[in-house]
């Protein structure tokens, strides 16, 4: 085969977008190591969470203090996939490679989906076929999701997983082991992949598969039962603490319900996008005259959309909602296959890529200004997390008192009061730090705590305010531009203002602390 057929193949497409995503990859890579002189760290505070249970994990305990159990987050696997290598020079940068990793295997399944559904035929354009990889790919954030840390990009992958997997079932017939794996493995990693794992098992059921849908739905639910069983052996509830804080469905004081999640849904862009795409699905199951394994892909979609309308979220840094954007795309991808493909076959490729970027740009604009982002929103953590780790651990080096629970708690071995509730026991609803503060701070001896004052409506009369350390970069990640120091008595004041005296002279050059009251 000479030179020129080669480069006709339809896999040189997947090799430049995965090429290109690389680029993207590494372009963010060095930015943010140029922002925060040299040190990685992702762009949101919590994978320092997963990372801080993941040390626990190890040592034989679920929570964050010692003693103390605790469910901090929002998925059952991926801390202990992380546990193995605790206190391992490798652990800090583990998420981020096993982000890569699961981005470039996305990619790999999105090409295979393109590939079948839009350029099946001997005169594939692999040009087009990287474009429409790469739109894919930037429409659904794969390239900011290995810096968040966190397992998201497992969570897409599984789930891209899935749609191809319904395809390959909607050709042949057979629901091969992969498919299931993918399935039963989705809400393990996130509790929102439910949504795609039972309109897939519903999808399978209708599909004759009936033995196999059985035992996948109770291979899917078995561990989340077990799991809660386990949490409420703790003495915890039968949720993570982080699933019951941010899901609507459980932030509306058990009133509004579902209705709450809806709402949700209707005020958010990409929640409203989604809705549409719901009632497109629903009116290709009942109205058009589509084969049956591809109507039944359709309900599949409906339904799934639906259960994310009702008990999703949206954004937490372009995280929450990808599992279902990248399944609705991928299936609609499929079932409007026909129709793309004519437009494709008789437009010119600069055209029919001009076109794809518009599309891009219309769906997945959050996404896109996200990427422009990345590099600021890791500098955010970088001059506040980073810097209170590196305080309580190299001045304090004793317990502190802190609302933003993960970076200060990774790596490190004193106890961390964490005045949202997350890692700590805090009473339900409250805002005010003064109602029940005062018996931790005193059972611990905190001397420090380091918070956002506009999370709370007071502070204990007793604690003084040492200084205020400022962001010196436009707020992305971060909840509020400054975290403010406190000395928990008039007692440990000077002695707290000391430890904070030598940590200023230690801070990065465009890095503010300003002491005052």
């Amino acid at each position: 085969m000479g030179p020129g057929k080669v480069w006709r193949r339809p896999e040189v497409g997947l090799l430049l977008a995965l090429g290109v995503l690389a680029a993207c990859v590494l372009a963010e890579l060095i930015a943010i190591l140029r922002l925060n002189g040299g040190h990685f760290n992702y762009t949101i505070d919590d994978p320092y969470i997963h990372l801080a249970l993941a040390e626990r994990i190890r040592g034989g305990h679920y929570g964050i203090n010692p003693g103390e159990p605790a469910a901090p987050s929002s998925t059952i696997l991926w801390p202990f996939l992380i546990a193995p290598f605790a206190g391992s020079g490798i652990v800090e940068y583990l998420p981020f490679l096993i982000g890569i990793a699961a981005i470039s295997a996305t990619t790999v399944v999105y090409y295979k989906i393109v590939a079948k559904s839009l350029f099946a035929g001997p005169s594939a354009n692999p040009f087009l076929i990287s474009v429409f990889v790469l739109l894919l790919a930037l429409a659904t954030n794969l390239v900011g999701l290995p810096f968040t840390g966190m397992e998201h990009s497992i969570q897409v992958f599984l789930v891209a997983v899935v749609v191809l997997g319904l395809i390959r079932e909607g050709s042949t017939g057979k629901a091969t082991p992969w498919l299931l794996t993918a399935i039963v493995l989705a809400p393990s990693i996130r509790y929102e992949s439910l949504a795609v794992s039972l309109g897939a098992l519903v999808y399978l059921f209708v599909r004759g598969h009936r033995r196999a849908a059985i035992l996948g739905s109770v291979a899917t639910v078995l561990p989340l039962a077990l799991f809660s069983v386990f949490l409420l052996h703790q003495g915890l509830g039968p949720l993570p603490t982080s699933v019951l804080q941010k899901a609507p469905v459980f932030a509306a004081n058990q009133h509004a319900g579902i209705l709450s999640g809806l709402r949700t849904a209707l005020r958010d862009p990409t929640g409203a996008l989604l809705l549409v795409a719901g009632v497109w699905a629903v009116s290709l199951l009942a109205f058009s005259s589509l084969p049956a394994p591809e109507k039944a892909l359709a309900g599949c979609l409906a339904l799934a959309i639906s259960l994310h309308a009702a008990l999703g979220g949206y954004g937490a840094y372009h995280r929450w909602e990808l599992y279902i954007v990248s399944f609705v795309l991928l299936v609609l991808l499929y079932l409007e296959r026909g129709p793309i493909s004519a437009v494709i076959a008789r437009s010119p490729a600069p055209l029919v890529a001009a076109v794809g970027a518009l599309w891009c740009v219309a769906v997945g604009s959050r996404y896109l200004f996200g990427l422009i982002t990345i590099p600021v929103a890791a500098n955010n953590i970088y001059e506040q997390q980073f810097q209170m780790h590196r305080f309580a651990i190299e001045y304090e080096r004793k317990a502190v008192a802190v609302n933003d629970l993960g970076y200060v708690s990774f790596g490190n071995p004193n106890y961390v009061l964490d005045l949202i509730g997350l890692g700590s026991h805090v009473p339900v609803g409250q805002d005010s730090l003064s109602t029940w503060v005062d018996r931790p701070v005193a059972e611990h001896g905190i001397e420090t705590a380091m918070l956002y004052e506009k999370c709370f409506a007071d502070v204990p009369r007793a604690w003084r305010r040492v200084g205020v350390l400022h962001l010196s970069r436009p707020k992305i990640t971060a909840a509020w531009e400054s975290v403010s120091f406190f000395a928990t008595s008039e007692e440990a004041y000077p002695r707290v203002r000391q430890r904070v005296a030598a940590f200023q002279a230690t801070l990065p050059p465009r890095v503010r602390f300003e002491f005052g009251e």
